[in-house]
């Protein structure tokens, strides 16, 4: 008796350390049961006798924790899990046909609709092996479905521009207006010579007792120079009125940058 007796404060001490780490465990679970996905099934039934329906619940749980742990999942008793499955298993009032179909859901996102199957005459063993076939789909199903979520709410990429050059002014002279210029500088050079050999005249010619009369010429070269002159000067005004008012309008369309953001294309111009 006196042994233990000193074996009581060894007890008490055991006691006391297996109580924190109960409470250490509770407080801070292991990173596995943390990142394990919850799973809350939830069994509806039509048309079934009350012990079908107890029979059905049995299977369940027993079905359930097997599947689950083979799939790394653990079973939620209440509705706030990860994933929330409804199994549906009804009877046609008139025959031994059932049919079984389920859903997985996470919030109000349909992950997985399991295929609705017709069972005659099944047990409910086998009705619910059919009800939890789509387990193995959900946690794929989960994943894409968070990754999609965390899509959304990520920020947007910055956008990126790739701006042009601005466009370059329009010219304030085009072809016709250069070739006016020059027919109406040779034009005025024409009629300077035609003049000149109009105020020659008549010249007595050094090498022979003959007169050579430049006049003739004269005119020829004063009236090429003149028309030359108005030829020119009509090219530079079109060019300097329509001609320039059609390049402003070219110069004015034009592409002035193109953007990349995350999910669109853009192109800027100016018209």
């Amino acid at each position: 008796m006196p042994s233990l007796i000193k074996l009581i404060p060894l007890f008490l001490a055991m006691a006391v350390s297996l109580a924190h780490l109960t409470e250490a465990r509770a407080e801070n679970p292991s990173d596995e049961d943390s990142e394990a996905l919850k799973v809350h099934l939830e069994l509806r039934t039509t048309n079934l006798d009350p012990e079908m329906v107890v029979e059905l619940t049995e299977w369940l749980e027993t079905k359930l924790e097997e599947r689950a742990s083979e799939l790394g999942l653990l079973v939620e008793r209440t509705p706030a899990a990860d994933v929330l499955v409804f199994l549906q298993i009804s009877r046609k009032p008139d025959a031994p046909l059932y049919l079984v179909h389920s859903l997985a859901y996470a919030g109000k996102e349909l992950l997985v609709r399991g295929e609705a199957q017709n069972c005659l005459r099944c047990a409910p063993e086998e009705l619910v092996d059919r009800g939890l076939a789509l387990l193995p789909e959900v946690p794929p199903a989960l994943q894409a479905h968070r990754q999609q979520q965390a899509a959304l709410l990520a920020p947007a990429e910055p956008v990126q521009d790739l701006v042009a050059e601005p466009p370059t002014p329009a010219k304030a002279l085009g072809p016709a207006g250069y070739s006016g210029i020059s027919l109406a500088a040779a034009g005025t050079g024409l009629v300077i010579g035609g003049a000149v050999l109009l105020a020659r005249g008549d010249t007595l010619d050094e090498g022979a007792p003959t007169f050579v009369d430049y006049r003739p010429t004269g005119w020829g070269l004063l009236g090429g120079g003149l028309a030359a002159m108005v030829i020119g000067n009509v090219l530079l005004g079109v060019d300097m009125g329509p001609l320039r008012a059609r390049r402003a309008k070219r110069a004015r369309i034009a592409v002035t940058g193109v953007g990349f953001g995350t999910s669109s294309f853009y192109i800027q111009g100016r018209f």
